[in-house]
C-alpha cells in the first residue's frame, strides 16, 4: 500500500457522487467513503448515507469482514473504519489476497436527504404568524399546541409535521420512519 491513499471510481447512489478510499495507517488496514460535492446536481443537498463496507474473503466468503458506518455528505465526510492488520489479509492462506487482488465491497443501505433545521424553509403566511420555532417551550406554549398531551412524542410528530414531514411506525414500532410530506 505504499502508505498512500487508493481511490475506487466515483458510482453514483441516490443522488450522491461517491467512491471507496483505502490506506494503511499503522499496520492496519483503513476504508473510508466519500462523496465528491463538486458534482453533485444540486450542491446544496445534504445526504445522509448509511452504508456496509467489506473486505471480501474470496476463498470463504463466510469469514468476509464487514463494518456499517454513515455518513453525512456535506456536513461529516468520512467516517473511517479499521479493519485488519495488513498482515492478517496479505497471509497467503487467508482468503482476502487472491491472484495479487483484493476485493472492497461498499454496499449502500441508506441514502436519502439530510436536513438541519436551520436549513428548512417554512412558508409563512403574509402575516407573519406561521413561522416555525424549534424551540420546545414556544412549541408547548403556542395555540397551536391544542391537543397535545404534553407527551414527548406527540410533541415531536407536532414539530415534524409543521416542518413538513410525516411519523410513521410501520410494521416495526420500535422504528419510526420519518417521511417528507408531499
Amino acid at each position: 500500500m505504499e502508505n498512500r491513499k487508493i481511490f475506487s471510481n466515483f458510482f453514483q447512489a441516490g443522488g450522491c457522487e461517491l467512491r471507496i478510499g483505502v490506506y494503511e495507517s499503522f499496520e492496519t488496514i483503513c476504508i473510508y467513503l466519500e462523496s465528491d460535492q463538486s458534482v453533485s446536481s444540486d450542491p446544496d443537498k445534504n445526504f445522509w448515507v448509511r452504508y456496509r463496507m467489506a473486505i471480501m474473503n474470496q476463498r470463504n466468503p463466510a469469514k468476509t469482514v464487514r463494518k456499517e458506518s454513515s455518513i453525512c455528505i456535506k456536513t461529516w465526510n468520512n467516517s473511517v473504519l479499521q479493519f485488519m492488520k495488513i498482515s492478517d489479509m496479505l497471509e497467503a492462506d487467508a482468503g482476502f489476497l487472491v491472484r495479487d487482488a483484493v476485493v472492497f465491497v461498499c454496499e449502500i443501505l441508506d441514502c436519502c436527504p439530510w436536513f438541519e433545521f436551520s436549513d428548512l424553509e417554512v412558508l409563512a403566511s403574509e402575516d407573519g404568524q406561521d413561522a416555525l420555532t424549534t424551540d420546545p417551550d414556544e412549541l408547548i406554549a403556542s395555540e397551536d399546541s391544542e391537543g397535545i398531551s404534553g407527551d414527548e412524542e406527540d410533541i415531536f410528530r407536532n414539530l415534524l409535521s409543521r416542518a413538513g414531514f410525516h411519523l410513521t411506525y410501520g410494521e416495526n414500532p420500535s422504528q419510526p420512519q420519518v417521511t417528507l410530506r408531499e
